[in-house]
């Protein structure tokens, strides 16, 4: 009898159905992820190991397992993900931008507190007491007015106006660059059993000789 063969490592059929070139990934040692085919594939892969769909300008889905035997189609919704590198150098220099009226806003506000804490109530001490309150209010306005008036100089309010613009269209560039992830729709069909295989062996095998045994002797 001839000697059995060793049985073959599972696998399942993989076939991609999606409207754009993907890859099929295994996540292998170290958590690299490596590309196992391109779409359609149609190849037999280790049903093991955590898979995803990626590939170039796609934005990888989640992980997922397949199925341990049969034939899988993975219909694939890819998600386009933009390069972020401009939206991200729009919101940079948007906020440098705004970093002269950042300054005028602080000395305001640091003059203002220091006014209403040490500066006014002094001025508001020493007018009339039916003058106190707006002694005290006219004392904070005329603190920070000299500052204030910053806000109208060209040097402060143009980069702010051109800051405040290019921070909004980065950021509107930013969402529309993130795009939406890949989405997989997996549809498995079980495929019939392998029928096992044959094989003649290496040499014939030898059979004994037949035995003759006479039937009928004959004398003269």
């Amino acid at each position: 009898m001839p000697d059995a063969l060793p049985p073959e490592p599972p696998a399942v059929v993989v076939h991609i159905d999606s409207p754009t070139a993907v890859d099929l990934e295994v996540q292998g040692e170290g958590k690299a992820w490596q590309t196992v085919c391109t779409s359609p594939c149609d190849a037999s892969v280790s049903p093991t190991g955590n898979y995803r769909i990626g590939g170039h300008g796609v934005r990888a889905s989640e992980p997922f397992h397949l199925p341990p035997q049969g034939k899988v189609t993975l219909v694939v919704d890819p998600g386009k993900g933009g390069s972020k590198t401009g939206p991200i150098v729009l919101l940079v220099v948007g906020g440098i931008g705004l970093a002269p009226v950042v300054g005028v806003s602080a000395v305001v506000g640091i003059v203002e507190l220091l006014g209403a804490l040490f500066v006014c109530p002094f001025v508001s001490a020493f007018a009339s007491k039916a003058n106190q309150n707006s002694a005290y209010g006219q004392c904070l306005s005329d603190g920070g007015a000299p500052f204030t008036a910053l806000y109208g100089e060209p040097y402060v309010w143009i980069p702010a106006v051109a800051g405040g613009a290019l921070i909004v269209g980065g950021f509107i560039w930013l969402v529309a660059a993130s795009g939406h992830p890949t989405h997989v729709d997996k549809s498995v069909a079980v495929l019939p059993p392998a029928q096992p295989r044959w094989e003649l062996p290496a040499h014939p095998i030898a059979l004994p000789a037949p035995a003759v045994t006479p039937l009928l002797t004959v004398h003269f």
